[in-house]
């Protein structure tokens, strides 16, 4: 099969040519060694091309392995493979019940293992997405405070990664209705990224913009609102 490559050609032609090396060899990979392959190679064309479904084939047979092997293939790699299949799912054909399920079995795994906290905050931004797509923004926000409340304690107030989770709580408040929490929160969120990008439509901004410039309409902020919106586009 041919592809047209874009300017990731050297990691999807590797990702191809890893998964070509299993698919020819299968019983030379032990079930862990399989499963973490499938799950990297995959998660490289996911990343790349996210509506393309040539990576759905190998998380399936990654989950499928994991399944077969729990005493060989930690619960980890499993819910990692989880979590990329659900994202498979949301992006690729809206299979949203399917996501949701995987999704809620991802979260259920990661709480078990407390150590494992950054496969946690994913399988929660994940599901809290699949929450919001089926119309339950109540279960979003949740899922995206948790995650927000999470890194706060894994990673820091300072953090870029907590700064842009506080930014997509914000916008999950917006869902559940809550327009003038969102409005504070988002506008906090924006000043705290600043200090790393004081730079005007820095596309690192987007994602705080984004979620101030939403809050700042809804809540009924139109100046605020036009401005964000403005740098947003600039961002872009």
């Amino acid at each position: 099969m041919e592809y047209t490559l874009n300017q990731f050609d050297p990691a999807w032609k590797q990702s191809l040519e890893a998964l070509e090396l299993w698919r020819r060899h299968p019983a030379a990979f032990a079930p862990r060694q399989a499963v973490d392959l499938l799950h990297d190679a995959a998660t490289a064309l996911l990343y790349i091309r996210p509506y393309d479904i040539v990576h759905r084939q190998f998380f399936e047979h990654a989950v499928a392995l994991a399944r077969r092997y729990p005493d060989q293939v930690p619960s980890a790699s499993l819910s990692a493979c989880l979590q990329k299949l659900g994202e498979s799912y949301i992006n690729v054909d809206r299979r949203y019940e399917e996501a949701n399920q995987l999704l809620t079995e991802a979260v259920a795994i990661n709480r078990s293992n407390p150590a494992r906290g950054d496969l946690l905050l994913q399988s929660l931004q994940s599901l809290g997405r699949v929450r919001r797509f089926l119309g339950n923004y109540a279960g979003d926000e949740q899922a995206q405070r948790e995650a927000y409340e999470l890194s706060l304690r894994t990673n820091g107030a300072a953090s870029r990664e907590t700064i842009n989770q506080h930014s997509i709580w914000a916008t999950s408040l917006l869902g559940a209705g809550r327009t003038e929490e969102a409005y504070l929160e988002s506008r906090q969120a924006l000043a705290d990224m600043r200090h790393f990008m004081p730079e005007r439509g820095s596309p690192l901004l987007w994602t705080t913009l984004s979620a101030a410039a939403n809050a700042a309409c809804l809540f009924q902020r139109f100046a605020d609102c036009q401005k964000l919106a403005r740098e947003a586009i600039q961002a872009l």
